[in-house]
């Protein structure tokens, strides 16, 4: 079973925030019933990770500041993503797998955030069972945003000036101009990945016909980050007419893009 990336996601791309804030509302059982679709769909490609759709108390789940952005809120509705700890592959899948969940929250509009390191993954386990080896990669909320940010989330943002993002060329080893149209359109589309404390850990490089990307920096969950920004610059690529595959890199390549 090939996975698909869907063109609807490029809208979602294009509008997606991270909210924190969530009002009393529950998303309906239509809206939860297609992103468990989607789950499951990713699940069953038996890539060693799986994203699990849960509605349950999370009070004991999202806890203290989230990366400096501010407390979480949420309606008791939310999803995991979990992979084998001793997977390398793992992290980088999620984040690709996790943001297409993301995105296609976003197109139901549904409000979502990922959350890596601050939450409590013991209380997750209250909802769900882990196979030996597995662990909870990130979470994210499953809900209605409050109409407008809470003050701490409106002083969080500008702290950490979320709305800012690297230029092309910064997030590129080379010539911005020496890279095809459809490629600097994908780059484009990379910039706007989240990632935590928007720290952009991700390099590429345009190598003859296809384009790698690397960490940059250190920290935790950089690669998980690399693998959302992977996804964005699939999209990119596709709405220039472009169709291609990530494949795993080797040493510090994370990946490499391949048009078909």
């Amino acid at each position: 079973m090939a996975f698909v990336v869907e063109k609807k996601w490029n809208d979602a791309m294009k509008i997606r925030v991270s909210r924190r804030s969530y009002d009393s509302r529950t998303v309906e059982a239509r809206k939860m019933e297609a992103l468990s679709t989607l789950a499951r769909s990713i699940n069953e490609l038996g890539r060693g990770v799986r994203i699990e759709v849960i509605e349950g108390d999370t009070s004991g789940i999202f806890r203290g500041i989230v990366g400096g952005y501010g407390k979480i809120t949420s309606t008791g509705q939310y999803a995991a993503f979990i992979g084998d700890s001793a997977d390398p592959d793992a992290e980088r899948l999620l984040g690709y797998y996790g943001e297409a969940f993301i995105l296609e929250a976003t197109s139901l509009g549904v409000g979502t955030c990922w959350v890596s390191g601050t939450f409590n993954p013991e209380s997750v386990k209250a909802h769900i069972s882990l196979r030996p080896g597995e662990e909870v990669f990130s979470v994210t909320p499953l809900g209605y945003p409050t109409e407008d940010s809470s003050p701490v989330e409106r002083l969080a943002k500008f702290v950490v000036r979320s709305e800012k993002r690297k230029p092309s060329a910064s997030i590129l080893d080379g010539d911005l101009s020496a890279i095809p149209n459809w490629a600097q359109a994908a780059l484009n589309s990379a910039r706007s990945a989240p990632s935590a404390t928007n720290r952009q850990p991700w390099l590429f490089k345009w190598t003859k016909d296809s384009m790698t990307i690397r960490v940059r920096g250190t920290g935790k969950r950089l690669i998980q980050d690399c693998g959302i920004a992977m996804l964005h610059f699939a999209l990119g690529a596709l709405e220039s007419g472009i169709a291609g595959k990530w494949e795993a890199g080797t040493d510090s390549v994370v990946a490499i893009f391949k048009p078909d």
